[in-house]
């Protein structure tokens, strides 16, 4: 910055200056000082302010249920909860020493004393996290989706929904192959599920007045979670056991949780392979192979048409206009085409990711003790997050195949359905 007075030039320094702070300049013929007058506010206290009053007030209900738990039977509490005593006096005498004509029983709340309540909390994270990225997050950057690679807490949510569907879907399947209900009857349910999935993401897709059939966009998130639901369904409609002996696998049985789902592994793992070769080993006209960037001004521009690489592609072949016509890349790399998040290429991997819920619920069903279920989910946790920060060299931008929510990366959705196993 400079300060020019009549073609003369008095102060002219290089500094860098933050967001929303106040500042002075001392200018003389000998001196030329920039100051700070008032610093900005502490962007983060708005937040942190918020999060000490919910965790204030959660921990002082959990510590109130605890404490009326311990001592509901006690004779204090009784005396406080009935300080005339127990009995009522009416009119017609003492009711303790009468017998009553009805004898009502007090109505019990059916609770299922088996039900997961992490999944409970881990979807009601999700929601509250998703209501406040929509209505804009408070501006601050980790509420908003990474321009290209990278992970903020607006790229979990999504994901994560697709990582419990599948470990919801893994329950309620165990439970109606336990009730025997017809395989034919399962892939009805799941057929049916699925094309209503698909039919309200077309109708939200075209809520807005602009929206004509010509340009509506036929991917969407409901769209990619029915047809996700779809695959996993099916395959686990067909294949998985309606019972589980105790040591069925012989020395294999420490890793039982696996072996139940032999088949559906072999073709899980094989939806990765075939993605991992489409995008690395597929040329594209004018863009080779391998390329898994933003195009326009990325790299100077050598790759300008080639936004998304093959899946980007692909998905403009298919669906033409039909598209996300706002993707995060479009303004900093300055794009011409479009790239969908929720796209063909990225439905293998949203499977992947998916599956990897069903199997921790699987782990919920196959080990009966805690301590197996919280061990195993541990190592599912670390052992999938590792993988994915290998596969990204635990970098923004780096590793054989970065971490990208655009793209539904491998490495990015072995590290959220790690933190997902985590979490339970």
């Amino acid at each position: 910055m400079h300060f020019v007075l009549k073609e003369t030039t008095y102060c002219n320094l290089s500094e860098e200056l933050f967001e929303h702070y106040r500042y002075g300049w001392n200018l003389s013929t000998n001196s030329c000082e920039l100051y700070i007058k008032q610093p900005a506010d502490n962007e983060y206290l708005p937040i942190l302010t918020a999060f000490i009053i919910l965790f204030f007030f959660g921990t002082m209900w959990y510590m109130v249920k605890c404490i009326y738990k311990c001592t509901k039977n006690t004779v204090f509490m009784q005396r406080l909860l009935f300080p005339n005593g127990s009995t009522l006096q009416t009119d017609l005498g003492n009711t303790a020493d009468s017998t009553p004509l009805v004898v009502e029983s007090p109505p019990t709340a059916h609770k299922n004393p088996n039900r997961l309540k992490s999944i409970d909390v881990f979807r009601g994270l999700c929601i509250i996290l998703m209501i406040f990225v929509n209505y804009g997050g408070g501006q601050y950057w980790f509420f908003k989706h990474s321009i290209w690679n990278g992970l903020t807490v607006a790229d979990l949510i999504f994901p994560w929904f697709i990582w419990v569907m599948g470990l919801s879907y893994s329950i309620s399947l165990n439970r109606k192959l336990q009730r025997a209900v017809p395989r034919r009857t399962l892939i009805f349910l799941v057929l049916r599920r699925s094309f209503i999935l698909i039919i309200l993401g077309l109708i939200l897709n075209s809520h807005t007045k602009a929206v004509s059939l010509a340009s509506l966009r036929f991917p969407g998130v409901l769209q990619h979670i029915g047809i996700t639901y779809l695959i996993i369904g099916i395959i686990e409609s067909l294949c998985t056991k309606r019972s589980l002996t105790e040591y069925e696998f012989g020395k294999f049985n420490f890793i039982k949780d696996i072996m139940v789902a032999a088949p559906q592994w072999i073709f899980i793992l094989s939806c990765i392979f075939l993605h991992t070769m489409i995008t690395f080993l597929v040329p594209i006209p004018g863009c080779g192979r391998g390329y898994v960037g933003p195009g326009g001004l990325h790299e100077h521009g050598k790759y300008f048409n080639c936004t998304g690489g093959v899946a980007g592609y692909i998905d403009r072949a298919v669906f033409g206009e039909h598209m996300y016509h706002h993707a995060s890349c479009h303004a900093m790399y300055e794009t011409t085409q479009y790239v969908d998040p929720e796209g063909i290429l990225s439905i293998l991997t949203s499977v992947f990711l998916g599956y990897l819920g069903f199997q921790a619920g699987r782990i919920y069903h196959v080990y009966t003790l805690p301590i197996q279920k919280v061990i195993r989910w541990s190592i599912w946790g670390v052992v999938s997050c590792l993988i994915g920060a290998l596969l990204c060299n635990f970098s923004k931008n780096g590793g054989v195949i970065p971490l990208n929510k655009n793209l539904w990366s491998l490495s990015f959705v072995l590290v959220l359905g790690g933190m997902g196993e985590l979490f339970l």
